[in-house]
């Protein structure tokens, strides 16, 4: 292969090569040897290009230099491919990787077309730029950065560029391994304009091996998705950003982690799942679960993590989003312990709500756990006519209207089957006798005699049967029982 190689002579700690279209030279790649030296180690050696292009770009070497670092920076610059010596094949294109303990790589304002990997770089930052799937592995520094400036807004090439690719679903894809003290970020101004850019930015972070003394911090950004998956000594960070697809699998940090002012930007098609993970030292402040179309949560502890201020499904129909489910992508192939589990779910999010003082959604996983226990098909037969009394009258103590109505229905025609008992005939065009309504007032007084009807008409004497005193008691048992519904769910804020 012909390489067009750059000569750097010892002395030099500042190289720079702009606007050059190496696509046009006869060298098939473009090569940075791995030998050059540098005297002056007072200050960092750089090279950088400016508004370069290449169909490949070629590093050699497993690791740089030995006592110095080695900065090398692209501004502006068109990649069609980012290689060194070894390589691989990954899907239409030739996917690529390079290393160096001490090397540092900026890349900014650039569109690289090809799958990228890069491992084993002290620092690495990316900023405005254009990328297929990426992976970063054993990165020291990692700093992912989006500002006002985009380059598609004002950059010909670049427009020339990107209208080959109209759908940037497959651009910013980055799987991020053992990297530490990551940063993600974008300017607020910024943000509002990659709200509009769909399929873009989706990140995987992992952690293989526990390292200490790092931090993850994640600002102001919009993610197509997030996963995180891993054992985590770390401190983590997400605020302010906007996700559409959260991922938390086998998770867990000896230290803190804080979820704040979480949103998603597409709410027909989004995501919140959180697996096998324990979340004892993760805080969710303002993170708004209710705007995911499906929350996916199973095998997770609970027990000391906070949330605060998070809003969650209104309704306990709306509860039917949150699936707890091996796999989300099988919702049919439920396990035979699958209510027990949602149960036990929903009990530990109503603890740890109660813990925060949030009783108002407390109370909602209340009423859904109520929900899932009584279609656990080992439940006693008896408990499941409770539960679901307390979920026809009540709601489980959360809707004193439901109770309301439901007493006016069921007196109403009680009511009515008294008076049918006692030998009255309803005439739809006959004359409207007004006593009647202020019988029914009577009659829902579960204090009243039997005979309530007879001693009010002095000149009549109505002789009690089995079904009219059949019904009258019935009616009391019924009455008191929603009277108790009623007080049970106007005083749920009274509840200790």
């Amino acid at each position: 292969m012909n390489f067009f190689k750059i000569a750097i002579y010892k002395g030099d700690n500042h190289y720079k090569i702009e606007n050059q279209d190496f696509r046009k030279t006869s060298y098939s790649s473009f090569e940075i040897p791995n030998d050059i030296t540098f005297e002056d180690n007072k200050t960092s050696p750089r090279l950088t290009f400016i508004k370069c292009k290449f169909d490949d770009f070629t590093i050699h070497s497993n690791s740089y230099y030995t006592n110095d670092s080695f900065s090398l920076r692209f501004e502006e610059c068109l990649f069609d491919n980012f290689n060194n010596e070894q390589q691989s094949t990954y899907g239409p294109v030739t996917n690529k990787e390079f290393s160096g303990e001490y090397l540092y790589i900026n890349i900014i304002n650039c569109f690289i077309k090809s799958e990228l990997k890069i491992k084993n770089v002290n620092t690495l930052s990316f900023y405005n730029s254009f990328i297929k799937t990426v992976s970063l592995i054993n990165i020291e520094n990692l700093k992912i950065t989006i500002g006002n400036n985009l380059p598609i807004k004002d950059r010909p090439e670049y427009i020339v560029e990107l209208g080959k690719y109209e759908d940037l679903s497959g651009f910013n894809r980055f799987h991020i391994i053992n990297c530490l003290n990551i940063t993600i970020s974008s300017t607020k101004k910024c943000k509002s304009y990659l709200k509009e850019i769909k399929d873009l930015n989706s990140f995987i972070i992992t952690m293989l091996k526990l390292v200490e003394g790092s931090e993850i911090s994640i600002k102001n950004f919009v993610f197509k998705s997030l996963e995180i998956r891993g054992t985590f000594n770390h401190d983590i960070e997400i605020q302010n950003s906007s996700i559409q697809n959260l991922l938390l699998d086998t998770y867990s940090n000896s230290k803190k982690s804080l979820f704040y002012n979480v949103n998603n930007i597409e709410k027909t098609e989004s995501l919140i799942s959180i697996t096998n993970s324990d979340l004892n030292q993760v805080t969710f402040d303002n993170l708004f679960f209710n705007e995911y179309a499906i929350i996916h949560l199973f095998r997770n502890t609970f027990e000391n993590s906070k949330l605060i201020g998070c809003d969650f499904p209104e309704s306990i129909k709306e509860f039917n989003k949150i699936h707890t489910v091996e796999n989300i992508k099988e919702l049919k192939n439920k396990a035979p312990n699958y209510y027990k589990v949602r149960y036990e779910t929903f009990l530990q999010l109503k603890n740890v709500l109660e813990k925060s003082g949030n009783y108002y959604e407390a109370q909602k996983f209340k009423a859904a756990s109520d929900e899932a226990l009584k279609k656990i098909p080992r439940l006693p037969y008896t408990d499941k006519i409770i539960l679901e009394l307390n979920g026809l009258s009540n709601q489980h103590g959360q809707s004193f209207l439901q109770t309301f109505v439901m007493f006016i229905c069921s007196t109403i025609l009680l009511y009515c089957l008294y008076l049918c008992a006692l030998g009255f005939k309803f005439q739809l065009f006959g004359a409207f006798d007004s006593d009647l309504v202020n019988y029914y007032f009577t009659f829902i007084d579960i204090t009243h005699k039997r005979d309530f009807i007879s001693n009010s008409k002095n000149n009549i004497i109505i002789k009690l049967g089995f079904w009219a005193l059949f019904i009258d008691y019935l009616s009391k048992v019924i009455i008191g029982y929603l009277i108790y519904q009623f007080i049970a769910a106007f005083r749920k804020y009274g509840k200790k």
